[in-house]
């Protein structure tokens, strides 16, 4: 891949380099701490309306679909990245096969 600037690549026409990958890390990231926060939603909304069955649930199902959310999240991740990654070798393979 033919490292350029953030801007260099914005206005590559030839759309030779990706900043997608960039992006999908900085999501990831984002990604996380919304998951984070909202699992402590649901913990703290469980505590306040339920007495001890809803800290019960909360805990359980907060931490069960924290849990699942985040493997989601980084299975979509790894498979953008692969993307790439599978495009940056195709590219790599041409090029030594000149």
């Amino acid at each position: 891949m033919n490292e350029k600037g953030f801007f260099a690549t914005l206005t590559d026409f030839k759309f030779d380099s990706f900043i997608t990958p960039l992006f999908i890390r900085i999501l990831y990231g984002v990604g996380l701490v919304v998951i984070g926060v909202a699992a402590l939603g649901v913990v703290f909304i469980g505590f306040e309306n339920a007495g001890i069955w809803g800290i019960l649930f909360g805990l359980v199902g907060g931490v069960a679909a924290a849990l699942l959310w985040t493997i989601a999240l980084r299975v979509g991740a790894e498979v953008a990245i692969v993307a790439f990654k599978a495009w940056e070798n195709t590219e790599r393979i041409l090029a030594d096969d000149d």
